[in-house]
């Protein structure tokens, strides 16, 4: 078929989403941010939906 593989690693994928409030999602957003910088953590993985408010209140 000529498919090719771009990447083969494990990955989790959430079967259920969370939306918060844009407050809440900033918070956690921060710590995820804050938990990736640790240079022990290979991967972060949550099931919270990133909406388009959150994003913004981050870059406020």
């Amino acid at each position: 078929m000529g498919i090719e593989a771009e990447n083969a690693e494990l990955q989790r994928i959430p079967t259920e989403t969370k939306l918060l409030a844009p407050d809440d999602g900033v918070k956690v957003m921060k710590v995820i941010e804050m938990i990736e910088e640790d240079d022990d953590v290979q991967n972060v993985f949550h099931n919270m939906e990133v909406t388009d408010e959150i994003i913004e209140a981050m870059d406020n």
